[in-house]
């Protein structure tokens, strides 16, 4: 069986094992530490205190202000290509080296074709960069149906509240 002692020493192993601090150092209940707050960087982690809270329970509440534990984004890149217009994109391939000086060997030929045409279509519709917040866990076991519902129900829900009266 382990004792108080014991059980500490395991914890700060496992937290020295995972290369984590503790913050919380005072006593949280009675004369034992029971609450715990860890984390890899002491950047994100300041003013830990714990309260007695008007000794409304026989634990003692633990505060902290966190920081900068900001929520990871998908970065994706696309091109609008809805609003091209295709007479003038195959105008402009037209006019391009494609036609007047293509060349003969075949590797190159496709790089030629993939250098012109990308470059025609960045004039055109230039690569758009941005980020967005990933799915949450829910969404992850829903039917494609059930997510793009959702979806649909929330753009619906803000341009309903951009454009009620109140």
């Amino acid at each position: 069986m382990l004792t108080a002692r014991t059980s500490t020493l395991v914890i700060e192993e496992a937290f020295n094992a995972l290369d984590l601090t503790q913050f919380v150092n005072s006593p949280t209940r009675g004369d034992n530490l029971l609450e715990v707050l860890t984390s890899t960087t002491s950047a994100h982690v300041s003013s830990v205190n714990v309260d007695d809270a008007g000794l409304m329970s026989d634990h003692g509440l633990v505060t902290a202000n966190i920081t900068g534990c900001s929520k990871p984004t998908v970065e994706y890149s696309c091109r609008k290509l809805r609003d091209v217009d295709a007479a003038q994109f195959e105008t402009s391939l037209c006019q391009s080296e494609l036609f007047s000086h293509p060349t003969n060997a075949t590797n190159e030929f496709a790089e030629q074709l993939a250098r012109v045409v990308t470059s025609q279509l960045d004039k055109v519709a230039p690569v758009r960069h941005s980020s967005r917040r990933p799915p949450k866990p829910i969404s992850k076991w829903l039917p494609t149906e059930a997510v793009a519902a959702k979806r649909d129900r929330r753009r619906f829900e803000r341009r309903w509240l951009t454009t009620a009266t109140v």
